[in-house]
C-alpha cells in the first residue's frame, strides 16, 4: 500500500523497452537539455547532435493529473476534475480508471492508458 499511495506505483512492468535500451536500440539522453529539432534529430545545449526516427520526452510523473490538465487545457478545465491521486473520503485509494468529474470523461493512466483493450 505503501508504494502505491506515497509513490504512485513503485514497480516498473517491462515490455521489451529495458532490453532494447541495454542493447543499443534505443538511446537514452539525460546529460543536457534539447534545444531545438533539426531535420533528422535533436539538438542539444552542450552541442551534441542526436539522430532520431522517433523522439520521446520522459519527463517524469506527477500524481495527481489535474495538475497535467490545467498546464494542457487550462486551470478552468482542471477546476472541474476530481483529484486524481489520495484516499477518499472511506480511505480508499483514488486511482486509475475513475470518472474524472466531468461528464463523459474517465481519467486512465499508466501502461494501459494507450492500450486497444480497455
Amino acid at each position: 500500500m505503501f508504494n502505491l499511495y506515497e509513490r504512485s506505483g513503485g514497480h516498473y512492468m517491462d515490455v521489451g523497452a529495458s532490453e532494447k535500451i541495454a542493447k543499443g536500440f534505443i538511446k537514452v539522453k539525460s546529460d543536457s537539455l534539447p534545444v531545438s529539432y533539426t531535420k533528422d534529430g535533436l539538438l542539444f545545449s552542450n552541442g551534441d547532435h542526436l539522430k532520431a526516427d522517433v523522439i520521446v520526452f520522459a519527463t517524469g510523473f506527477v500524481k495527481n493529473q489535474r495538475l497535467v490538465v490545467a498546464d494542457i487545457l487550462g486551470r478552468e478545465v482542471a477546476d472541474e476534475l476530481e483529484d486524481y491521486w489520495g484516499l477518499n473520503e472511506e480511505g480508499e485509494i483514488k486511482g486509475a480508471f475513475k470518472p474524472s468529474g466531468r461528464k463523459s470523461e474517465f481519467a486512465v493512466e499508466g501502461k494501459h492508458a494507450n492500450d486497444d483493450d480497455i
